[in-house]
């Protein structure tokens, strides 16, 4: 009557059910994107050292329990491993914006040596460094401090406290500065020795 076939009111009613299913993909994906974008990227490799994954890496958006990484070698947002790197990670060599370890590297780093912007361990190096012995900008050692300002036992710095002081002077060398130090540390260990004065040989240029 209306001159209007039944494909053609078929068609037009299929059409808007396939635009509504198209949108409904759509939105599947996204949310789907979202999902895979604040689990990040986990990865644990099959190989283990007593039951200890070789790799275990966590990257996530999110701070949880499965962000933590523990591996031999782990990365991720907290990272604990023998090698560990993330942005809290601790382990035997720690590298991250918070490390913690024998040898810890970091913005903040905490260990037996620690280097970083804000450094305490046994030997720490860093532009604020607290330690036995510290080498940095603003330097505190119990024992051997050396820095722009310096305090401790032994001191080598242009600001210095101590028991004994020694003065930057433009030509301080190296051996000049182990000399010193040697003096009041006679059984300090080779090598921290000369790297202690090596840093103060530097400083002194």
């Amino acid at each position: 009557m209306f001159q209007v076939s039944i494909d053609y009111l078929v068609k037009d009613a299929e059409e808007p059910k396939e635009a509504a299913r198209e949108e409904s993909r759509r939105l599947e994906e996204k949310v789907d994107n979202i999902v895979r974008y604040m689990r990040g990227y986990h990865y644990t490799s099959k190989t283990t050292i007593k039951g200890v994954p070789l790799v275990c890496v966590r990257l996530s958006r999110r701070l949880s329990k499965e962000g933590v990484a523990k591996g031999i070698i782990a990365v991720g947002n907290v990272a604990i491993g023998v090698l560990s790197f993330g942005c809290v990670s601790v382990g035997v060599i720690s590298i991250g914006c918070l490390g913690i370890g024998i040898l810890a590297l970091g913005c903040i780093a905490v260990g037996l040596m620690a280097l970083g912007a804000m450094a305490a361990g046994i030997v720490a190096i860093g532009s604020l460094a607290v330690g036995i012995y510290a080498a940095g900008a603003a330097a505190f050692g119990k024992e051997v401090a050396i820095g722009a300002a310096a305090h401790g036992n032994t001191v080598i710095g242009e600001s210095v406290k101590g028991a004994h002081c020694l003065r930057w002077y433009s030509g301080l060398s190296a051996e000049e500065a182990r000399r010193f130090i040697l003096e009041s540390h006679p059984r300090l260990w080779s090598p921290l020795l000369k790297f202690l004065a090596a840093i103060a040989g530097s400083m002194g240029r």
